[in-house]
């Protein structure tokens, strides 16, 4: 059972309307960002949806923080990303879901 995920969805269509990039080298980036930390990746039924999770270990949630911010100062990703979220298993076992997204843009307003 994880206690952290990402999750990411990207706009298949207008990545083919667009032609600019080919869907599949985008889609073995993603998951490159992650397997360098050694993350899993829970497979989906589309290929352009995208789930990573922790391990258990002490330096996973650093990991998938870095992949995320990683890809979050990517603008082709930023283009393409219709989703992007953080969720965190709580305590009670709870799960918080947050959108990377705003997380990260509220800390470029404040200077953070």
């Amino acid at each position: 059972m994880y206690k952290y995920k990402v999750e990411i969805v990207l706009d298949e269509e207008k990545i083919k309307k667009d032609d600019k990039y080919e869907p599949e080298v985008m889609y073995d980036f993603i998951r490159k960002m992650f397997k360098q930390f050694e993350l899993p990746e829970i497979k989906t039924e589309e290929p352009y949806h995208f789930i990573f999770t922790d391990k258990g270990r002490n330096k996973d949630m650093g990991g998938l923080t870095s992949a995320a911010i990683d890809l979050y100062e990517m603008d082709w990703f930023k283009k393409y990303a219709i989703g992007f979220y953080w969720y965190s298993r709580n305590s009670d076992n709870t799960i918080s879901k947050s959108s990377i997204f705003d997380e990260l843009n509220n800390f470029k307003v404040k200077g953070i």
